[in-house]
């Protein structure tokens, strides 16, 4: 997020939604730090009709930024430390994109496996759930 006010008020509203009942799925993106990592190691960012292409580069550095640092480093430890238990989950479901030929590693989501979600939200936990899947090749 492109601040620490913004990212405070997010989690202190999911916190809020979660003491009075609602509960939810938390997935994010993380665009800005991944541009920011990607120039940071000399890589500029590329995008086609305002959609990032992802290559070998891109989707390694796409890997570390949303499943490392913002998943389980800032979103889940500041998920609990506002009080409610975070759970950062990571999935493999999904298949390339028809648009993966112009974008590179680009999917689509396949199924989503309620089993694993439904028990983490009735305990009363936050899944986090970054924009990373696998297919079945890897």
């Amino acid at each position: 997020m492109k601040s620490p006010e913004l990212q405070a008020s997010m989690i202190r509203n999911l916190v809020l939604l979660s003491c009075v009942g609602l509960r939810h799925v938390l997935v994010h993106v993380g665009g800005l730090e991944i541009n920011s990592w990607l120039q940071h190691i000399g890589v500029e960012p590329q995008f086609r009709n305002g959609l990032r292409v992802i290559d070998t580069l891109t989707m390694e550095v796409v890997v570390k930024v949303l499943v490392s640092k913002v998943n389980i480093k800032q979103l889940v430890s500041l998920i609990s430390l506002a009080g409610v238990t975070a759970v950062g989950l990571c999935g493999k479901d999904a298949r390339p994109s028809p648009y993966a030929a112009v974008r590179g590693f680009v999917g689509e989501v396949t199924r989503i496996h309620l089993s694993v979600l439904h028990p983490i939200i009735a305990s009363g936990h936050i899944p986090v759930k970054p924009t990373v899947a696998a297919d079945e090749t890897g």
